[in-house]
């Protein structure tokens, strides 16, 4: 996996563009988390990844203030962070109860936390700070 580097001089649209660049994404993804899935999940993994990139990008592009920008990359992150944490209950009650999962889902799971990992490096400090410690069961409790 490739790491850009981010320093306080640099342009995080740029940064995040070529972190999300569509041709990077799609190889982190496929010699990663979805190397050894069936063509066809790959396939319908990989295009809900473009969806995710997609929407991504369409928010950074349109957000010129570098605090808004933050903010709203901060969002996507425990967006993309609680899709994960539902794909990958799903996956432990199914191996659990039954012995095995759906692949898909997995490898679905497997593909949001690349996402994350790729966004990670990118967040705010205060702001991935302020998420770790507020996510857990305590935190969201109903």
């Amino acid at each position: 996996m490739t790491i850009f580097e981010v320093t306080e001089e640099a342009d995080l649209q740029a940064t995040l563009h070529r972190v999300f660049l569509a041709p990077h994404l799609q190889s982190v993804l496929t010699d990663g988390a979805l190397s050894t899935s069936t063509p066809e999940v790959r396939d319908r993994v990989l295009a809900k990844a473009e969806e995710l990139r997609l929407s991504l990008l369409g928010q950074v592009d349109s957000i010129p203030v570098a605090d808004e920008l933050n903010w709203i990359l901060a969002c996507a992150y425990m967006e993309y962070k609680a899709q994960w944490n539902q794909r990958q209950v799903r996956v432990c009650y199914e191996e659990m109860l039954t012995g095995s999962c759906d692949r898909e889902v997995a490898a679905e799971a497997s593909m949001i936390s690349t996402i994350l990992s790729l966004l990670e490096p990118l967040l705010d400090p205060s702001h991935l700070s302020n998420i770790e410690r507020n996510w857990s069961g305590a935190a969201f409790s109903f």
